[in-house]
């Protein structure tokens, strides 16, 4: 089989997600860009295979803060996809929420807000309240709530997505620990520093056990509860993570 045989290709696309769910992410952008420029060839630019690595790699750019690249990328796919699988089919969906984490990401969350609601009204409607997806459109919005300043909506939609999340994964999958995480990061922003040392120690406890001390959702974790306890006054505490 040469480089561009589907089962290469497809071997390759998997190699890149693994390595960006391991938190490794310019390796996942090489291997990505490599597998996208075999699918434009094998596939052509309007494949659903080509338009679905395109919104990977674009949100994996977003995951380096490398927004200049992967907001044009995010735009052209959706319009794309809109145009062949049309607005409302998963793919679509997929990259429409990329797009809005993105958004999110680089700090313009009127932009990200917008999109995200539109995108958790049509995965509400299409997939359901408490699909997966349904509830990964629905952390971040309650993320871009936190970023402007919207400290109740982000605590009540962080609150629906832990609860649903644990119910539905239980309470130590990576989502279940991302959707913690990000409701401390809550109580933090709005200055409600205990609990969100609380919720802070829990996760970095059970990612430790779970994923491993250095899995990069793991030293966020630490970095996260170290923050907190230094707005406590507790740099002792702080500086004990880390020894």
């Amino acid at each position: 089989m040469g480089p561009d045989h589907p089962s290469t290709i497809l071997s390759r696309s998997n190699l890149g997600a693994d390595y960006a769910n391991s938190g490794q992410f310019n390796e996942a952008i090489l291997i990505l860009e490599l597998t996208l420029e075999s699918r434009n060839r094998v596939l052509g630019p309007d494949h659903p295979d080509t338009l679905r690595n395109c919104s990977y790699l674009a949100a994996t750019y977003s995951q380096c803060a490398r927004y200049n690249d992967a907001v044009p990328l995010l735009k052209k796919t959706i319009e794309r996809q809109n145009q062949i699988l049309g607005p409302d089919h998963p793919d679509s969906l997929v990259s429409r929420n990329n797009l809005a984490a993105t958004y999110g990401q680089a700090g313009y969350y009127e932009e990200a807000l917008l999109i995200m609601r539109e995108t958790v009204e049509a995965r509400e409607r299409i997939l359901g309240s408490e699909h997966p997806d349904t509830l990964t459109s629905l952390n971040n919005l309650a993320n871009a709530f936190t970023s402007a300043g919207r400290f109740d909506d982000a605590f009540k939609l962080n609150q629906r997505v832990l609860e649903a999340r644990e119910r539905l994964f239980g309470t130590e999958h990576p989502d279940t620990l991302g959707s913690r995480n990000n409701l401390a990061n809550a109580y933090h922003s709005a200055g409600r520093f205990d609990e969100a040392a609380d919720m802070h120690a829990l996760n970095l406890e059970v990612s430790e056990r779970v994923l491993g001390a250095e899995h990069p959702d793991t030293l966020a974790s630490r970095n996260n509860l170290a923050y907190v306890y230094r707005a406590l006054g507790r740099d002792a505490d702080a500086d004990a993570l880390f020894d």
